[in-house]
């Protein structure tokens, strides 16, 4: 994990998963997790369908623990869909 998040212009991207300007990494923590976050906190419905471990396995695949990544990804999106 990153100590600073990107720069507030990475934030504005209208690209899935801030693909533009924000590693997957970087989109994890500083976007996914805490929309999350604040869905859960709030009470707010949670998305009915999400499909995010696709596009982590490629942008990742080079990362040596992607599988361990990928298992509570794909857990939350079973439990969504």
């Amino acid at each position: 994990w990153q100590t600073m998040p990107p720069a507030a212009e990475a934030f504005l991207s209208e690209e899935p998963f801030s693909i533009d300007t924000m590693s997957a990494e970087e989109w994890l923590q500083w976007v996914f997790i805490p929309r999350m976050q604040a869905l859960l906190e709030s009470g707010a419905t949670l998305p009915n369908k999400i499909a995010i471990s696709p596009y982590i396995e490629e942008a990742m695949k080079e990362f040596d623990d992607l599988q361990q990544l990928l298992i509570p990804l794909v857990a939350l999106e079973e439990l969504l869909n």
